[in-house]
């Protein structure tokens, strides 16, 4: 069998507790310009951010707390246009300076009330569903891998760190339930959760 589909970053799956997540409208700062690898790259759909001290978010990198993931790119300000557009990514370096009204927008889901899919970024950590269904509750963090001709942060789940350590980021809640999943190849995607966010644990009251 071949490689499993590359579904790009982090996918919504549902709330906690069958609860929708909420989603919320942050900030990009002036001029932000992330790179991976020594290269730029742009906010895309399924990019895990965290928030900055200027009340911003930014790109997260392997190891970094994670607050949300983004879910939709808002109308920014093309320098080259003259005027605001819309596309499927924020460019970086998107600059808009003091002028408030061309503000760069993304709309994020905060990671301590969801869980989403992701895919494993190696093929030889492990090999079969056995070994996949035998890292479920144990910890791991995510890797950016990049894409210099997208130009794209493509983060994934760096599946030869997984561990029952407390201070890795995310926790492996379950395989994806898909069909034709080749545990041999790359790709294999799984269910993950916050285990070390920026925000505090997730709770229900009256529970």
């Amino acid at each position: 069998m071949a490689d499993n589909v590359l579904k790009y970053g982090l996918r919504y799956v549902k709330g906690h507790f069958n609860l929708d997540a909420a989603i919320q409208r942050v900030r990009v700062a002036s001029s932000y310009s992330p790179t991976v690898g020594g290269n730029n790259v742009n906010i895309t759909q399924g990019d895990v951010v965290k928030k900055v001290s200027d009340g911003t978010v930014a790109l997260c990198a392997a190891g970094d707390q994670p607050y949300g993931v983004v879910q939709r790119i808002h109308p920014y300000y093309d320098t080259n246009l003259g005027r605001m557009t819309i596309g499927t990514k924020l460019p970086f370096n998107t600059v808009y300076g003091s002028n408030l009204e061309r503000q760069s927008f993304v709309s994020i889901i905060p990671v301590q009330n969801a869980i989403f899919e992701a895919v494993a970024d190696d093929k030889t950590t492990a090999t079969t569903q056995a070994t996949y269904t035998g890292y479920i509750g144990e910890n791991v963090d995510l890797i950016n891998t990049g894409d210099t001709t997208r130009g794209t942060v493509n983060p994934m789940i760096d599946i030869s760190l997984h561990a029952t350590t407390n201070t890795l980021t995310w926790r492996i809640v379950d395989i994806a339930p898909q069909i034709n999943i080749d545990f041999t190849g790359l790709y294999v995607p799984l269910y993950i959760a916050a285990n070390y966010s920026q925000d505090a644990p997730f709770t229900i009251l009256g529970v």
